[in-house]
């Protein structure tokens, strides 16, 4: 058995307290506040503020502690804690001190003897060198201590038979046991996934062994699954089951061969679905059979005037058709604008779903054009506009309403 060895040190002051306080927070976390409190603890924020400056380890010293009201010749704790950036306030950790009066100046108390005892047992009294700061090394026996959790307990004790408080210690006793230690052979195993029966699996008899190749999850679902598992030895006793977490995914597949273009389509606006577009001619050599082809698009013709809708789609040589990819185009009229007389005469091409058309005119090519005119005809003649020898500018607008009502190819199916 070996025996515990104790270093304690003890000092007491009188009224003013001078403390040097260490906090080590945890990994990743920072100190931002600390406060202090004297036996009753106001609740976490509501003490005493003690000035620090953040961090992971926080120093602080030279900490006076108001006396008044407190009950004297009695020992006293006080608290320090420290607020995370987190936002959470470590428990208090306590000192205790002891207020003395009756004596003309602040005295300072020589320790004379220390009591300690385990658990509740009687205190076991220790005389020491009379000093004001005492170091006490002792291997302290722990016959008759049964296996288990203890706490070991300390205090001083001055010439005035003044009582320090206690400082306490948890440690664990284990003494070794009699006998040998028995390997037993391990003859099978049984194993199960969540609340399915359990499967028994017969092994060679030995005291390792490795299942590994015994498991199957055929049937599982993806996701995860709690793993059991449990052995018997050669003398019929079963181990506790062990249980693991595993998670079911699908495999990934074999790499494949790279693919080759082996067909393109375009269409406008709305998708007729994948080989339903447009074809794109064949490349010159007139196969699709490389990993990058080049063609020439057919030039489209037909497009009402508005904002439409460009997509193109390829198919491989295993007849899969990818993403269509697409991009805006916008159809627009070409408006002409002479003079007749002392008359502008407009004319334009447009669908004529877009009207009305707006005629816009401005002196100058920039600033507000006013909207002079609407009219559902594909021309306009500004009366007289030229009889002050005027100089204007125009520019027509009208309704891009072609996307919503028109396709390419048109595959819709006649109305009855």
């Amino acid at each position: 058995m070996q025996p515990f060895v104790v270093n304690v040190r003890w000092a007491t002051s009188v009224f003013a307290i001078g403390l040097m306080l260490m906090a080590i927070s945890a990994v990743g976390q920072t100190i931002t506040q600390a406060e202090y409190y004297v036996d009753n603890d106001p609740g976490q924020g509501l003490g005493t503020p003690i000035t620090v400056t953040p961090g992971q380890n926080v120093n602080f010293s030279n900490i006076h502690v108001p006396t008044t009201g407190l009950l004297a010749n009695w020992p006293h704790h006080m608290f320090t804690r420290y607020l995370s950036s987190e936002g959470y306030w470590t428990p208090g950790e306590s000192r205790v001190f002891l207020i003395i009066t009756g004596f003309p100046a602040p005295v300072s108390l020589q320790v004379t003897q220390l009591e300690y005892w385990w658990d509740s047992d009687a205190p076991t009294v220790i005389d020491v060198p009379d000093s004001f700061t005492t170091s006490w090394t002792a291997f302290l026996p722990s016959t008759g201590l049964t296996n288990g959790l203890h706490k070991l307990n300390v205090r001083y004790v001055s010439g005035e038979n003044v009582h320090g408080g206690e400082l306490s210690r948890y440690m664990w006793i284990m003494t070794s046991q009699s006998g040998t230690i028995q390997f037993l052979v391990v003859t099978q195993l049984q194993y199960w996934f969540d609340s399915n029966s359990p499967t028994t699996v017969d092994l060679t008899d030995s005291s390792n062994v490795s299942f590994a190749s015994f498991i199957q999850t055929a049937g599982l679902n993806l996701g995860i699954h709690t793993f059991s598992i449990r052995y018997q030895g050669s003398e019929g006793l079963w181990t506790p089951v062990q249980d693991r977490r595993v998670l079911i995914i699908t495999p990934p597949e074999p790499p494949q061969p790279p693919a080759y273009l082996a067909g393109a389509e375009y269409f406008i606006n709305v998708d007729p679905g994948p080989g339903n577009g447009v074809q794109i001619p064949f490349p010159a050599d007139s196969a699709w059979d490389q990993e990058l082809e080049e063609t020439t698009l057919a030039t489209i013709t037909g497009l009402p005037t508005g904002n439409h809708v460009f997509y193109l789609r390829f198919r491989d040589d295993m007849g899969h058709w990818g993403h269509a990819f697409g991009d805006t185009i916008s159809v627009a009229p070409i408006l002409v604008i002479r003079r007749v007389g002392n008359d502008i005469v407009l004319d334009w091409q447009a669908d004529t779903s877009g009207a009305p058309f707006h005629i816009h005119r401005n002196a100058v090519p920039t600033g507000t054009f006013a909207d002079i005119a609407q009219t559902s005809n594909t021309t306009y003649t500004d009366t007289g506009i030229l009889a002050g020898n005027n100089k204007e500018f125009y520019y027509v607008t009208f309704t891009r309403g072609a996307l919503a009502n028109f396709r390419l190819p048109d595959l819709r199916p006649a109305q009855e």
